[in-house]
């Protein structure tokens, strides 16, 4: 937790749709999420 609490941002609760479920399991979906990365 040291490590986490030293770098606050984004996490994977904030770009997961908690709504979004695998139909087969009912686990939720954290697969496979699209994400675009650029040069800051």
């Amino acid at each position: 937790m040291r490590i986490a609490e030293s770098n606050p941002g984004i996490n994977v609760n904030d770009i997961t749709d908690d709504q979004v479920v695998d139909v087969l399991s009912g686990n939720a979906v954290l697969n496979g999420i699209p994400v675009s990365v650029v040069a800051a």
